[in-house]
């Protein structure tokens, strides 16, 4: 098993970003492609129909691409952070459990998909 190399987390110089720093707005994810050396997903919107009443398509707005390696880390970070958000009664643990357990199940089904 490759060494995980350690991580220094380091405050930004500046008191925040630059004002010209694109802001996106996203409903989620619209799927993961993992290799051996990336991570790539698409964030994507919940934009509403131009000829259907209540109906909304999924439009993908960003591609994110990253290493295996800053995947993990984003996603400890935001593991992370939910805690911090529970904690301060952001959110429930209840919702918590809910998303988890949605995602579990979407994780077993792609896995039982894949063996066969």
């Amino acid at each position: 098993m490759a060494e995980i190399p350690k991580v220094e987390i380091r405050p930004p110089k500046e008191d925040g970003p630059d004002s010209s720093l694109p802001t996106l707005f996203a409903d989620g994810v619209l799927n993961l492609a993992p290799s051996a050396d990336v991570v790539k997903f698409y964030l994507c919107r919940q934009d509403p129909s131009y000829d259907k009443e209540n109906l909304y398509i999924t439009v993908p707005i960003a591609q994110v691409v990253m290493t295996v390696q800053t995947f993990i880390q984003t996603v400890a970070f935001f593991s992370a952070n939910l805690k911090i958000m529970v904690a301060r009664k952001i959110i429930t643990p209840e919702q918590l459990l809910v998303v988890n357990q949605q995602f579990e199940k979407f994780a077993d089904q792609a896995s039982n998909a894949s063996k066969s």
